[in-house]
């Protein structure tokens, strides 16, 4: 990391459960732990914070089309705008979305001025079934998700 500690393979949440949390050496010592390798560093003369390096979700078994059987009617979210606005410390959001309407299974139209809106947390507890595929951007990633349910409005 930007400290000069080895990095790791870092597990927070298994099945469904927080398992770790991320250090840096100061914060690790205040919690009696050792760091995580986990600080990073905007420039060279920043004094930094706790960051990741490739985070993401563990991908799962079924393919993208499996998925969208299992949706018949609802929202196929391709892109996230305003992600960075999430509250990180209540976990809630309202951000832009581009879509495609699902129906019977099959993508049938592009959905307009999309918005979503919850909280991270709650829309976690709501993945019903992981997909196969692993879509990075930057040094963050995830499979496709199928949810149970997403507040959406749009056209």
């Amino acid at each position: 990391d930007d400290e000069g500690v080895p990095t790791q393979v870092n597990e927070l949440v298994t099945k469904g459960r927080l398992g770790g949390y991320l250090y840096d050496t100061y914060w690790a010592k205040r919690a009696g732990k050792s760091s995580t390798g986990s600080l990073g560093r905007g420039s060279y003369s920043s004094s930094g914070g706790i960051g990741t390096s490739n985070l993401y979700i563990e991908k799962g078994e079924e393919e993208l089309q499996e998925l969208l059987k299992d949706i018949g009617e609802g929202l196929l979210i391709t892109e996230l705008m305003g992600v960075h606005t999430i509250d990180s410390v209540t976990g809630d959001f309202s951000l832009g979305a581009t879509a495609f309407k699902v129906e019977g299974g099959e993508v049938a139209f592009p959905v307009r001025g999309l918005a979503i809106s919850g909280n991270l947390l709650e829309l976690l507890k709501k993945v019903e079934k992981v997909g196969g595929d692993m879509r990075f951007l930057g040094s963050v990633g995830s499979p496709s998700l199928l949810l149970s349910e997403i507040e959406a409005s749009g056209k």
